[in-house]
């Protein structure tokens, strides 16, 4: 589970809870904040890489590799 916060997250795992049935904290095995590095952290879903953009830049804060590398390679030609 991937949430911009703690607060969120525990909300998310008590709707879960609520849908499927109640998860003990003890059950849990591991449990981290992690802040993401804008331009740096990555992350694999359905088949496609994400990089780490912010949430002012995309809804989620997450945009597709392809997309960033285009973007990054603009602002870099635009640089020289």
């Amino acid at each position: 589970m991937e949430a911009p916060s703690r607060f969120v997250a525990d909300d998310m795992l008590q709707a879960f809870g609520e849908r499927t049935s109640p998860v003990p904290m003890e059950r849990l095995i591991d449990v981290r904040v992690e802040s993401p590095i804008v331009g740096v952290s990555k992350t694999k879903r359905f088949g496609q890489i994400y990089i780490w953009v912010g949430c002012q830049i995309t809804s989620n804060g997450w945009l597709e590799e392809d997309k960033f590398n285009e973007i990054s390679f603009k602002s870099n030609d635009d640089l020289l």
